[in-house]
């Protein structure tokens, strides 16, 4: 299984392999899905054509991020920095597809998507081993893997499967080598929004020529149906370039109308980032406890900042919990990791409860 969420194959009951906010829909973002269904039974119309006005919605949904976080934005046209994609996947292969490097710095473990982007236009990966011993972060031996014949480093903050953040500090110094020796950097920030305490990298960019930022609306809004994301960057011709490979009509009517809704929800990032640390650490101590009273079971849970956590597990995690309709993330396939790992996202109290619960009963069950 390369991604979370498929829940068609299998009877279940509680979905932990995705990481969606746990908050579930806005009413505001709900009431905009119903809205735009009606409008296209009872006015069927095409998208508008270059997704002006949501480019337009977005754009100042990050400037107003980015003032939360003390900065003052840019007086220019933020729009001109944003293309809007259906997802971030779409964007992701249309930015590899554009620049068209012939050899890309990947960290794993990390999204498989990067890997595949690359895979279709034909570039080489070098893939770097992040340490357990990090605590899975890149570090400065990755630095010197920065060299002139690389043209593309993709990196995920906070790392996906991993939930690590990386220090600000270390993004900057990345950066500045990048840009000496003419390497892009893309740079996902899809769960960003569920981080305490820090800001995107948006802050950064009119710096930084070659970086492009990766997001989406997706998880933060819980909307994986309807599909949003976006890519910013300073060079504004080349987000034009990336722009003229997009399909046409790229994002539909309903959501470029639920986006807009998106964007209007202006505290919705507050209230994630608070309800998702108290969810994540109640979710770390009670498996913590499992883990101290199941020794013998090799359970042990990696530190995360994001919406989600990783763990290991001696015993098959993966089916034992499937077999009593929970599915979780299995990374068996996922370069970089070993067997038994595994990844779970945050959701709610009683759903978070019922996780617990059951992987308890399936650790005590083993030890009898």
């Amino acid at each position: 299984m390369i991604h979370g969420g498929d829940i068609y194959r299998h009877p279940v009951q509680y979905d932990f392999s995705v990481s969606l906010n746990p908050m579930g829909i806005p009413p505001g973002v709900r009431e905009a899905i119903l809205a735009a269904a009606e409008e296209q039974i009872c006015r069927p119309s095409y998208p508008q054509y270059d997704n002006s006005s949501l480019k337009e919605s977005v754009s100042g949904f990050l400037k107003g991020q980015e003032s939360e976080s003390g900065r003052i934005p840019s007086d220019a046209d933020e729009s001109e920095r944003l293309l809007v994609g259906n997802g971030a996947s779409e964007l992701l292969m249309c930015l590899c597809q554009t620049i068209r490097p012939k050899k890309a710095l990947i960290p794993v473990p990390s999204f498989y998507g990067y890997e595949r982007a690359c895979d279709a236009v034909g570039c080489k990966i070098r893939f770097y081993d992040l340490r357990p011993e990090n605590g899975y972060l890149p570090d400065q031996d990755m630095l010197l893997q920065l060299t002139e014949d690389i043209d593309l480093v993709m990196l995920a903050n906070p790392n996906n499967p991993t939930g690590r953040l990386t220090e600000r500090g270390y993004l900057m110094e990345l950066l500045v080598k990048c840009r000496q020796n003419r390497i892009a950097v893309l740079l996902d920030e899809s769960f960003i929004w569920f981080c305490h305490g820090t800001p995107s990298m948006t802050e950064v960019a009119e710096e930084f020529g070659n970086l492009f930022i990766l997001g989406s609306f997706t998880k933060l809004f819980c909307i994986p149906g309807i599909r949003l994301g976006y890519l910013y960057g300073s060079d504004t011709e080349q987000i034009s370039r990336i722009g003229k490979n997009l399909a046409e009509w790229n994002v539909s009517a309903a959501a470029q109308k639920v986006g807009r809704a998106c964007t209007e929800e202006k505290t919705w990032t507050i209230r994630t980032k608070e309800y998702v640390k108290a969810e994540r650490d109640y979710l770390w101590r009670s498996l913590e406890q499992v883990a101290e009273s199941h020794r013998n079971a090799g359970l042990k849970l990696f530190e995360s900042d994001a919406n989600y956590l990783m763990l290991c597990c001696r015993l098959p995690l993966y089916d034992e919990l499937l077999g009593r309709g929970i599915l979780i993330r299995n990374l068996e396939n996922m370069r970089g990791l070993p067997g038994g790992f595994y990844r779970i996202g945050i959701r709610s109290r009683e759903e978070n409860e019922v996780l617990i619960r059951t992987i308890r009963e399936v650790i005590s069950h083993d030890a009898e």
